[in-house]
């Protein structure tokens, strides 16, 4: 359960990164790297909006082992789960002292 004000904001966020993978999937880019076994099993997850990154680079960049054009993770992740997670405490009542600790990797 997350605070509404961090609710509202997480789900703008995705609406605008769905529309930013959307974007690269016209534009024929859109994969993030998956480990091999799930590339093998699952061979069209890597362009699914369910794998992409929830904190996406600005721009796409090379591979350099692979040579793909891909975006990847921002190097700026927990700075901006930080950034959420510490405006939570400024609600009042039962969630005012609500503390959850955030891993960037588990969203």
């Amino acid at each position: 359960m997350l605070p509404l004000n961090v609710k509202n904001s997480l789900h703008r966020h995705l609406q605008e990164v769905k529309t930013l993978h959307e974007r690269d999937l016209t534009e024929g880019f859109g994969r993030v790297y998956l480990p091999y076994s799930l590339e093998r099993k699952y061979p069209h997850a890597n362009r699914e909006w369910a794998w992409q990154y929830v904190f996406p680079s600005a721009k796409r960049s090379i591979h350099p082992r692979t040579g793909a054009e891909r975006r990847h993770h921002t190097k700026s992740d927990h700075t901006t789960l930080v950034h959420i997670h510490c405006r939570a405490p400024n609600l009042t009542g039962p969630l005012a002292n609500l503390t959850v600790p955030i891993f960037c990797g588990l969203i």
